[in-house]
């Protein structure tokens, strides 16, 4: 359910003072929300799976249920990854140790859930790296 169009990327690497070069083809995503299944992604670069689509919250819900993620930098295209392999928390089956419950009770950091994606965005991109885009905050 994805476009027929691939994407060419140069991806090169120096090895031993030798350019690798290699072209990737890539599924392009499109406006209906649907992603590749994750076990498609390519081992290299490790998790690469899809191009294209955007950052609506229904995609990134679906694409975060699904073990994908969105990473791109200005100017480049929206790439989505799923990297194995990836460490996933199921809430249902998490045991806290003692050593944890220990260090949650003297430390001043709180975890938790689905409580500020907006801020969380927003921190996450007045971090100095290749910056996070705010286009998925609504505003």
């Amino acid at each position: 359910m994805f476009a027929n169009v691939v994407f060419d990327c140069v991806y090169s690497q120096i090895v031993s003072s030798v350019i690798l070069i290699m072209a990737i083809i890539l599924p392009q995503l499109e406006h209906h929300l649907y992603f590749p299944p994750p076990e498609l992604a390519l081992e290299d670069p490790n998790g690469l799976l899809a191009f294209g689509g955007d950052l609506s919250v229904p995609r990134l819900i679906k694409a975060y249920q699904s073990g994908i993620f969105p990473w791109y930098s200005e100017n480049e295209p929206l790439l989505w990854w799923s990297p194995d392999p990836r460490g996933v928390l199921f809430p249902d089956a998490f045991h806290l140790s003692k050593s944890l419950r220990k260090f949650l009770k003297r430390t001043s950091l709180r975890v938790t859930v689905n409580c500020d994606f907006n801020g969380v965005i927003a921190a996450c991109a007045s971090v100095p790296r290749e910056p996070v885009s705010l286009e998925a905050v609504d505003t």
